[in-house]
């Protein structure tokens, strides 16, 4: 049917045309915004992690035009940047070292829209109980917007891997995860890193079908597929590991000449959005994550590699990777996971 032109027919196309499948749709969608709204508003208890709150601080040092800094002190930075030349002052802020960037500088972004008034408000005053912090509540709305633009990258990628019918199901199953709603209310970002993973599986496909078709395409492609895995190695280093299977993916799927440009291609643009970061920490501490890189060693919960007792500790000795420890801490999370 075509465009109504006279009130009657406006009322059959939304009875009976096309028009009652989008009003359905469009119900649809404002009950699960409304509910996803409820369950945010009823189970967020504000950051449960000292993470979150080390990179809300770094984003609002950003928005100030400060650059990546924190205003929390650890002893163990004072003594990595004192052994490379760096005094402790407690009047100047001192580089971020532990944790990947760019989670903080999706909330400085988020930060730098608001009227200046309003960025003030956030950080104006303690909140009187029941009430909780506004910052926090500005974190829970930035990441409940990124679950629901992960929701709808869902839905793109599996119509087109599929049809309509199952990215409508893949997106609800994304929207009602129980997992997936503790990491949202917790504000830590993991909606961050969903987006990008299926950022990055949507440049993959969108890659091989170039590929398979033969089209120049498929080298802006597969730069795209890099730099988006680049992006996640910047909200969550270890989420970088993407790379490897991408690359062992254009080794595996090409042959030739066209094998080593695909992978000099992903592996370029990797590097073209993580190098400037890993030259940075190189620079500050001769290691290119910085002191992220200790995590490997350390273990929440053992007394004997805790991440806050070393970070609590003025050394500027990493510790040492044990094997035991690490396949215990594998393990773990695995089980946790599984």
């Amino acid at each position: 049917m075509k465009r109504p032109r006279t009130l009657q027919e406006l009322i059959h196309w939304l009875e009976l045309g096309e028009g009652a499948r989008w009003v359905r749709l469009a119900a649809v969608l404002l009950v699960t915004l409304l509910l996803s709204l409820r369950v945010a508003w009823t189970q967020f208890h504000g950051p449960v992690d000292e993470a979150v709150l080390v990179q809300a601080d770094v984003a609002r040092q950003l928005a100030r035009g400060e650059g990546f800094t924190t205003q929390v002190n650890y002893p163990q930075t004072a003594a990595v940047l004192a052994q490379r030349g760096r005094d402790f002052d407690a009047a100047r802020a001192y580089p971020e070292l532990h944790q990947a960037p760019l989670y903080s500088v999706m909330i400085a972004a988020g930060f730098a829209v608001l009227p200046e008034q309003a960025f003030a408000a956030l950080f104006a005053a303690p909140p009187v109980p029941p009430d909780g912090f506004r910052a926090d509540y500005f974190l829970l709305g930035l990441n409940v917007g990124l679950l629901w633009l992960a929701a709808w990258l869902t839905y793109g990628l599996g119509r087109k891997l599929f049809d309509a019918r199952v990215g409508w199901v893949a997106a609800l199953a994304l929207l009602v995860s129980m997992p997936l709603w503790k990491h949202t209310v917790a504000v830590n970002g993991l909606p961050l890193l969903l987006v990008l993973v299926l950022l990055a599986f949507r440049c993959w496909w969108h890659w091989d079908v170039a590929v398979s078709a033969g089209q120049k395409s498929a080298r802006w492609w597969a730069a795209a597929l890099g730099g988006t895995c680049g992006l996640m190695f910047l909200t969550e280093y270890s989420a970088g590991a993407l790379v490897l299977v991408a690359l062992s993916a254009a080794g595996w799927r090409l042959r030739g000449a066209a094998r080593w440009s695909a992978v000099a291609v992903i592996a370029g643009a990797f590097l073209l959005v993580t190098g400037p970061w890993l030259g940075r920490n190189l620079a500050l501490t001769g290691h290119p994550l910085a002191l992220a890189g200790q995590n490997v060693a350390l273990k929440a919960g053992d007394s004997t590699a805790e991440p806050a007792q070393v970070r609590a500790t003025l050394a500027a000795r990493l510790p040492e990777i044990d094997i035991n420890k690490l396949g215990n801490k594998t393990l773990t999370e695995l089980s946790e996971n599984l």
